[in-house]
């Protein structure tokens, strides 16, 4: 899909009050993520339809990471992206055990993210570790970007 440089994302009206308590919600929980379900269930007046309408809206505008049922704020979950591809370019390898270690983490959570790094690239998976991938180098260096998550 093409979109000219000047295109933004924009909400509906309706669902920018949703998306301000959704990314509170998630904010709050950090790299200790919210499940999908549990922000279904926090948010009942908004329906299904639109809480998934609007988390699908904030990871395509990089304020959420969704992966494994779980939603994660964009920034933080970037920022482990860098801290681990960091890792991985310096050519450590990372099991569950040390990523959970390394980002103090439960091993409900450090699963997601390593598929999430696995299918961006950063991290490749041989055998129960991980070692850097195709794009580990350029996300170790990569800057915070555009997508603001205050």
């Amino acid at each position: 899909m093409l979109r000219l440089p000047s295109h933004r994302a924009a909400l509906d009206p309706a669902d920018v009050g949703l998306a301000r308590k959704l990314l509170r919600a998630i904010g709050r929980a950090g790299l200790q993520a919210q499940t999908e379900a549990a922000l279904l269930e926090r948010f009942p007046d908004a329906g299904p339809g639109q809480v998934v309408r609007v988390l699908r809206h904030l990871e395509r505008v990089g304020r959420v990471v969704r992966t494994g049922g779980l939603v994660f704020p964009g920034r933080e979950a970037r920022a482990l992206r860098r801290a681990a591809a960091a890792r991985l370019v310096a050519g450590e390898t990372l099991g569950v055990g040390a990523f959970k270690d390394a980002f103090g983490l439960t091993r409900k959570h450090a699963i997601p993210l390593l598929e999430w790094l696995d299918d961006e690239g950063v991290a490749r998976r041989e055998g129960q570790d991980r070692v850097a991938g195709p794009r580990a180098a350029a996300a170790a260096v990569e800057e915070e970007g555009d997508a603001s998550d205050d």
